[in-house]
């Protein structure tokens, strides 16, 4: 008896070809078969042939039987997830969030308001803007920058929208939401010219680094009206004091 589909449908075809053997030696005379043998070669294709069907129909309903009890149980499975406290949890995880961007744009909201009134108030009062070396003595160390508010060496700035750093924290990259916080910070210490020129027009020139021999040859010339100051000016400069 054949234990699967393969084997008995290997067996009908052993069997049909025994039969198709038979009857072309019948047909071309070279070989002498009895009707009682060629029946029986028939007899025993024809059983091999409706025990393979008979296999294929038993491996069908086996694979359906397979079928239905894989899919009885992820509908148990359906049923579990359902019950569980899974989509509970979630929706108090989003509450969650939803308080903590709620919270997020209050915050940045009145830091931007906060900005917004020193800013006005730091021009009503006349702030002067920053000298090459930052705000000014004379303005108690305060200049406005746009929208943003400078004191000494610190600079402040309104967020100017929560959307794009709370983006960046619900996918989870913290590091990137927080470098979006740009709302104080620390200015570099302004650099000291090396040299500073007073043009024909009045205008000044700071100049960093070595001089080119072509900038040199034109300070020594007289007549090209640039005219070298001196360290105290230089310093005067950069206080905001040498016009």
């Amino acid at each position: 008896m054949p234990t699967n589909v393969k084997q008995a449908d290997a067996d009908a075809a052993a069997a049909r070809e025994d039969v198709d053997r038979a009857e072309a030696g019948i047909a071309s005379g070279s070989k002498r078969v009895t009707a009682t043998a060629l029946h029986k070669l028939r007899d025993a294709w024809r059983h091999a042939d409706l025990t393979a069907q008979s296999a294929r129909k038993q491996a069908e309903m086996d694979r359906s039987a397979v079928r239905m009890t894989a899919l009885e149980k992820i509908g148990a499975e359906v049923d579990k997830l359902a019950a569980s406290d899974e989509t509970a949890e979630m929706t108090a995880a989003l509450r969650d969030v939803a308080a903590a961007c709620a919270r997020f744009r209050d915050l940045a909201a009145a830091h931007d308001e906060a900005v917004a009134e020193l800013v006005a108030a730091a021009q009503d009062l006349g702030a002067e803007p920053a000298a090459p070396g930052g705000p000014r003595a004379t303005s108690a160390h305060v200049a406005v920058a746009r929208d943003s508010v400078v004191h000494r060496r610190t600079k402040v700035s309104p967020l100017g929208g929560a959307m794009t750093a709370l983006a960046k924290a619900m996918e989870g990259d913290v590091d990137a939401a927080l470098a979006e916080l740009k709302v104080a910070l620390p200015q570099p210490e302004p650099k000291r010219p090396s040299y500073l020129l007073r043009g024909e027009n009045g205008q000044l020139i700071a100049l960093t680094g070595e001089l080119d021999p072509f900038m040199a040859a034109r300070i020594r010339d007289p007549k090209s009206g640039l005219t070298k100051l001196s360290e105290h000016d230089i310093g005067r400069y950069m206080n905001g004091e040498l016009r």
